[in-house]
């Protein structure tokens, strides 16, 4: 990528998704947060994003794990998957105890669930 004074709105939208996770450099950083400063249409969009994301953060906090998932060694499985630079929907099962593999999917699932009924809701779907 050559170096560029202003992000298009392709440029910036295709960075949106880990400019709210706060994982471009400082440069990228900056270039997304002047075009949405200047750009109505990928303000819009960054706010629906936004508002998605903390409506996501939200129901997280509010679910209740069955104690099945409250065990410890389910975060040692999506950590171990996220040293390999991979999500645990890419890893070999094999890596892990079948159990604790299985324990972190069903999570991960549930939370992708929730997430899916979000979205919905916020498109006025049910």
């Amino acid at each position: 990528m050559t170096h560029l004074s202003r992000y298009t709105c392709e440029e910036a939208f295709r960075r949106l998704d880990d400019y709210l996770d706060r994982e471009l450099s400082t440069e990228e950083m900056t270039l997304v947060h002047e075009h949405l400063d200047i750009c109505a249409g990928c303000a819009r969009e960054f706010n629906f994003e936004a508002s998605v994301l903390r409506g996501v953060r939200e129901k997280l906090r509010q679910i209740d794990l069955p104690d099945s998932l409250q065990f410890s060694a389910e975060p040692d499985a999506i950590s171990d998957a996220g040293i390999t630079n991979q999500t645990l929907y890419e890893v070999d099962r094999s890596q892990f105890i079948r159990s604790t593999y299985d324990r972190a999917i069903e999570a991960l699932n549930a939370v992708n669930e929730e997430i899916t009924t979000l979205v919905h809701k916020a498109w006025g779907r049910r």
